[in-house]
């Protein structure tokens, strides 16, 4: 799901990152490509405080590289536009040895909520 509807229906569409993102402020200053702002509202859920700190999180049954780095890429877009501090997170059922150290060497927060 795309969290566009999700930030619309919030009411939080026209301000903020996002309205900055919508309106081509963010493309417009250099900050980041057209599809990198595209890309951001294709993450799965995005948090943020008023003291401009934020969360990009990616969820998925079993992460693998390309959640963690997706993760990642989408935590640098955040920060370019935001000026803020942002933290990549993973959330999944399911994390090896490898796909924890590959979240940790890429500085990805990852959480594991066992699945039945």
């Amino acid at each position: 799901g795309s969290s566009r509807s999700i930030l619309q229906r919030v009411g939080v569409g026209e301000q903020g990152w996002s309205g900055g993102c919508q309106k081509g402020q963010a493309i417009g200053n250099g900050l980041v490509s057209r599809d990198g702002c595209a890309d951001l509202f294709e993450a799965d859920l995005i948090i943020s405080a008023e003291d401009n700190r934020h969360a990009v999180v990616e969820v998925s049954l079993t992460a693998d590289r390309d959640d963690i780095d997706r993760a990642k890429t989408r935590a640098g877009i955040m920060a370019a536009i935001t000026g803020g501090s942002v933290t990549p997170v993973v959330i999944t059922s399911k994390l090896n040895p490898t796909q924890s150290a590959q979240a940790e060497a890429a500085g990805v927060a990852a959480f594991v909520i066992p699945y039945p």
